[in-house]
């Protein structure tokens, strides 16, 4: 006991008890505090705990809005709520956040905002969806950032499925075996634009424009599982009646690097909305809001605690159109349905579609071969159809077909005997393109000797395969296999892949409806079936039961409109319709057939919906009023009749005789009376323009080019009518605001130049300033689309006034005798377009034109003209790309001009014949 109590007693003692005791104790207070934290107040502090963080948020000037010239609003916004997210705010597993957010977002009927330009395509494969320079610019942003390293070959090269690997495996770390591809996509999407602006303090990304109820009650009833997630108002751009205008207006998009170069001294930020094209773009200074401030206290979840100070914004100036809401859209509805009745009246069962123009028709199976090709028709749906559904029968004869074809591939690929058919040939080409765009075949492979003999089906598919694989011009490098035969793997590729692509199978469809291997019933069913045209029940009881043909059927939903000539891309499927003021230059109505919805290229870019634009056959992004140029063919005989009387080379009430077959030179030019056996006689100027015989205008392009010897020197004449086009506003751009191509004025054959054939081109917009100047005597305006700018208080800005290009000193009687030439045209007795205009109410003044481009479509329509002829007012241009000539374009520059004065439209009747205008 006594060395115990000894030992007590020593260590009682010793210096270090009293610091062991106190240390102890501090444990043991310590110990306590944390349990009363953690367990007995843990979750009532958790739910208190907010961290405040100071931010500045940016509030946008609300963008200017779109007016016609009579107040419609044509682009304005409205208040949309969006979901932002603050990169800035760190979680513990960022990739699951925002699948759960995206899981929400797209579940409830919204979209995820697209940032990345990579998506998937109907075949499921990736593809990039912006220009090669903004591809080559994202890649620099990936792979080298603001550094001034150059890109690797492989990083410049690097196609869309492997970019989307190295971002979700690399970069992002996304568990591929957690999420699907399109799942990834989606997280992409966001942490893309997050990651470029990482070293931007509290930059807040848009995840969702326009979220409906559901989406925001689901986020705001979870939030606390959205750390930095917030939704806010903001202004949302809306185009009204987007089809009409969409090529005036254009479409806002996040800015680009140059444009952001050009605008950054103005105030513009990296991540600001600008123009990208259209009025949206030329009036983007103005147009644009300025930006305001707002400084917060956010808590840890970025919640708003406190708003500490606010800049409030200013919205951007309104711009107001001298277009014509209701002018435009009857224009635009009138060349439509047009353009309907050319298909329709042209429709046939069988006949000739090839060689000659004017034996040219549409046949039922170019109609059907034209629905598959321009992606009309939905190939998943004809896929999951059921027995009893007419899809089904289509689909059961393309098995047999893709089965065969299948097996051909199969034996050209293993064996060096089996050459593919001459009928194959398409498939096999495009398993090549496919090759090339997926980054396995380099460019040079069609100069292979073998190549052409594989095209004249002399090798097999393997032999070719292999030889390009020994001359590397077939490589896998990026698929980093390094033990496998190459052409093995891409064997592989070819058989398990690209014969499985949705467009390979749709070139299918379209081979065999062109060869018309599926019933014309069951594929007028098919239509309906699939919605993409309404009928009544009874229509269809009378289409299955054989009662109602197919080419019936087909007629009456093109002439309805439920098949528009968009959707079946053939000729003719485009056009334009421009009308002017011709006393101020401004553009009353500009219309470009076919056209888009920019309502699914603004706020959340839709690159599904434009990639499918880009390959609509049509070419819907195409603005035909401003650059679409066709030859102006007769329309230009004013010209010629100017350039000759203002020379000099024949007076107004000179005769000359038209003998049919010019021969002054070699080779002879005809006179389109003269394949009629006839001639014209004699005529004078006025005369010449109402029959609109060349005979006479040749002669005038021989006269403009005589020297002062009376030799023929053909540069002169070629230089007379390029600066009388001049004079006209033919030979120029027209100034318009959103731009127009660059006219083509000849450069030799003043002769046959002088009836608008040789190097002639021109926009509608320029034609439709040409018959302005000699409407209005010779004044040539700049046209102008911007009547005015106010300010957002009303106050006005800006006034817009005629700009004039030239004033004509022509004399009187020239254009006198032009006028009255084209008022022949139009009310003569032989008048080209007497029979169209018989009986108008408004005396025109006008020219039709035919130009032909190629000799198995047909010829290009133009018409011409102004009214009243008395005291001209309004200037129209019509032009129909393979139109079958200029009736049909006459005929709507007839209805422009009743629409504009309130008058009825034309009726075409449904036998009469198209072709009868001569010129």
């Amino acid at each position: 006991m006594k060395p115990f109590l000894k030992a007590l007693r020593k260590i009682l003692t010793h210096r270090l008890f009293l610091l062991s005791v106190i240390i102890l104790c501090m444990f043991i207070l310590l110990f306590n505090r944390i349990f009363e934290l953690q367990i007995v107040q843990g979750e009532m502090l958790e739910n208190e705990f907010s961290l405040s963080i100071l931010k500045e948020r940016k509030l946008e000037g609300q963008r200017g809005n779109i007016y016609d010239r009579y107040g419609f609003p044509l682009a304005e916004n409205i208040i949309a709520y969006n979901v932002l997210l603050d990169g800035s705010i760190r979680v513990d597993n960022m990739n699951q956040m925002i699948f759960e957010l995206c899981q929400i977002i797209q579940h409830s009927g919204n979209e995820i905002v697209s940032e990345l330009p990579i998506t998937i395509n109907e075949d499921g494969t990736f593809v990039y969806t912006q220009t090669e320079s903004q591809i080559l610019k994202f890649k620099k942003n990936i792979f080298v950032g603001n550094t001034s390293a150059a890109l690797t070959s492989t990083e410049k090269n690097m196609m869309a499925n492997d970019m989307f690997k190295y971002l979700r495996d690399e970069l992002f770390e996304i568990p591929a075996d957690i999420y699907t591809d399109e799942d990834v996509l989606s997280i992409l999407n966001i942490r893309y634009p997050l990651w470029l602006n990482r070293y931007t303090q509290y930059q807040l990304e848009t995840v969702a424009i326009d979220i409906n109820d559901e989406t925001l009650a689901r986020i705001e009833e979870n939030i606390w599982k959205f750390p930095g997630v917030s939704i806010v108002e903001d202004p949302l751009r809306v185009y009204n009646e987007a089809k009409y205008f969409a090529h005036i207006i254009g479409y806002t998009g996040t800015i680009d690097a140059t444009t952001y170069e050009d605008l950054k001294s103005l105030g513009y930020s990296a991540n600001d909305t600008v123009g990208k094209i259209g009025i949206e773009q030329e009036m983007e200074v103005y147009l644009k809001g300025k930006n305001g401030i707002q400084r917060v206290e956010v808590d840890n979840f970025g919640r708003t605690m406190n708003i500490l100070e606010t800049i409030e914004p200013a919205a951007g100036k309104n711009v107001y159109l001298t277009i014509d809401r209701d002018l435009q859209m009857e224009c635009y509805n009138l060349l439509e349905q047009k353009l309907a009745y050319l298909l329709q009246s042209t429709l046939s069962m069988n006949g000739y579609s090839g060689k000659d123009k004017d034996d040219k028709v549409t046949l039922m199976r170019d109609v059907f071969s034209s629905l598959f090709s321009n992606n009309i028709y939905s190939i998943q749906k004809i896929e999951e159809s059921t027995e009893g559904e007419r899809q089904r029968r289509v689909y059961n004869t393309f098995l047999t077909a893709y089965n065969g074809l299948k097996n051909n591939i199969t034996a050209s690929l293993s064996d060096n005997l089996t050459y593919p058919t001459k009928e194959d040939m398409n498939y096999y080409t495009f398993i090549l393109t496919k090759l090339k765009e997926e980054g396995y075949l380099l460019d040079g492979y069609k100069e292979s000797p073998l190549y052409s003999k594989f095209m004249k089906s002399e090798v097999s598919f393997k032999q070719l395969l292999e030889e390009y694989v020994t001359n590397k011009l077939l490589t896998i490098e990026s698929l980093g296999i390094k033990d496998e035969p190459p052409f093995e793997v891409i064997k592989g590729i070819i058989l398990n892949e690209h014969v499985n692509y949705v467009t390979f199978k749709r070139a299918i469809y379209t081979g065999l409806a062109k060869k018309e291997r599926f019933s014309y019933t069951d594929l007028c069913v098919a239509l309906v079936e699939q919605g993409i045209v309404t009928t009544s029940e009874d229509q269809l009881r009378s289409l299955k039961n054989g009662s109602l043909g197919s080419m019936a059927f087909i007629k009456d939903m093109i002439t309805k409109l439920e098949l528009t000539p968009q959707q079946l891309a053939l000729d003719p499927c485009s056009g334009s319709v421009v009308v002017t003021d011709v006393n101020t230059g401004e553009v009353l109505a500009m219309v470009s057939y076919p056209s888009y919805d920019n309502n699914r290229l603004v706020n959340n870019f839709d690159y599904e919906y434009y990639l499918s634009l880009l390959n609509d056959h049509s070419k819907p992004l195409f603005p035909m009023a401003t650059q679409g140029k066709t030859a102006p063919g007769s329309t230009y005989k004013m010209v010629a009749a100017m350039a000759a009387l203002e020379e000099g080379a024949i007076g107004v009430n000179e005769h000359f005789s038209c003998q049919g077959l010019y021969q002054k030179i070699t080779p002879h030019a005809k006179c389109w009376i003269y394949d009629l056996g006839g001639t014209h006689g004699s005529l004078t100027v006025s005369g010449a323009l109402e029959v609109s015989c060349n005979y006479f205008f040749y002669d005038m392009g021989y006269r403009l080019s005589k020297d002062s010897d009376n030799s023929y020197l053909d540069i002169r004449g070629v230089n007379a009518l390029n600066e009388y086009a001049t004079l006209l506003g033919l030979g120029t751009k027209t100034g318009i605001e959103i731009g127009d191509s660059d006219p083509t004025l000849p450069v030799q054959d003043a002769v046959r130049s002088s009836i608008g054939q040789t190097a002639n081109t021109y926009t509608p917009v320029q034609l439709a300033r040409y018959v302005s100047t000699l409407a209005n005597g010779g004044t040539s305006y700049e046209l102008n689309v911007i009547d005015k700018i106010l300010e957002n208080n009303g106050a006005l800005f800006f006034d817009k006034t005629p700009a004039v290009t030239w004033k004509n000193d022509f004399e009187q009687t020239n254009i006198k005798t032009i006028q009255e030439g084209m008022y022949l045209v139009t009310s003569g007795s032989r008048g080209t377009a007497r029979t169209i205009f018989s009986g108008f109410p408004i005396p025109v003044a006008g020219k039709t034109g035919t130009a032909q481009q190629s000799i198995t479509r047909p010829d290009h329509g133009i018409f011409v003209g102004y009214a009243p002829y008395t005291k001209p007012e309004i200037g129209v241009s019509v032009v129909i790309p393979f139109g079958y000539g200029s009736t049909v374009p006459t005929i709507v520059g007839k209805d422009v001009i009743g629409a504009y004065y309130q008058i009825g439209e034309e009726k075409i009747d449904d036998e009469a014949s198209f072709d009868h205008i001569l010129d």
